[in-house]
């Protein structure tokens, strides 16, 4: 169901020693955030970090488990919709956040969450937008989607480092399109 399926691929990684080899599909973070000016074949990436939060919204609070930080084209990069919101916006700053329908009526009912604010590990976030479940027949699941930037000023501030310049570690999925899978 995503428009250029055939051209997107995950990045996997083999790390080779002495005594063993292993393959992951974890990368390090700035293999999303450089790969398109360093290869010009490769057209657009997106990565997928994978977390979890204390989320409290009035007097609920959660936590959850199935949250994922995303970089801000995944709704362009991907063929996942939204019922309400826009796409190009809504992942734009560290403050957005975009939930399920799922998430959405646990925390809501059947109010309107976009424009209300919510708060994830202490940190004030407000809702962009609402997008559909994902259907079962993809291995990308999420309730909630966080942009990419709520990450990196989290590792700027506890660790002192940019993730996008990180090429060690395995933290998230990276996906690429390329502009000729060939």
């Amino acid at each position: 169901f995503h428009p250029a399926g055939n051209k997107i691929f995950r990045l996997v990684n083999t790390f080779k020693s002495e005594s063993e080899a292993f393959s992951q599909a974890l990368s390090g973070p700035a293999f999303g955030a450089q790969l398109t000016r360093e290869l010009p074949a490769v057209r657009s990436a997106c990565r997928l970090f994978g977390d979890q939060y204390k989320v409290k919204s009035g007097d609920q609070q959660f936590f959850e488990s199935n949250i994922i930080e995303v970089d801000p084209n995944f709704f362009q990069f991907f063929g996942f919709t939204l019922i309400k919101g826009q796409p190009k916006a809504c992942l734009q700053s560290f403050f957005q956040v975009v939930l399920t329908e799922k998430l959405a009526t646990k925390y809501f009912g059947n109010d309107d969450p976009v424009g209300k604010t919510m708060v994830i590990d202490n940190t004030p976030v407000t809702v962009s937008a609402v997008a559909n479940n994902p259907p079962a027949n993809s291995h990308i699941q999420f309730d909630m989607l966080l942009s990419s930037a709520f990450l990196k000023k989290r590792m700027k501030e506890q660790y002192h480092f940019d993730i996008d310049s990180l090429w060690v570690g395995g933290w998230p999925n990276t996906y690429i399109e390329l502009s000729d899978p060939t």
